[in-house]
């Protein structure tokens, strides 16, 4: 175990640095983001069934789907 120059124990870090708890965002217990009232921007296109989706992406699907629908707005 490492010691600073005040002779205190540091204890490893695993996993990935967090700051303040629910400063900017706040980690669930699966180690997923929670950002209650903030907004997402930049979102990637989508990997996995639960992943985020933008605006353009769930047009362009649903245009897909439904070809012959109305815009809306």
């Amino acid at each position: 175990m490492s010691v600073d120059v005040f002779g205190r124990q540091l204890h490893s870090v695993r996993g990935p640095m967090r700051g303040p708890p629910c400063e900017g965002f706040c980690l669930t217990p699966e180690g997923d983001y929670d950002i209650t009232n903030k907004r997402l921007c930049h979102v990637a296109l989508p990997m996995d069934v639960h992943d985020a989706i933008n605006l353009d992406y769930a047009e362009d699907l649903i245009k897909t789907v439904y070809p012959n629908a109305k815009e809306v707005g």
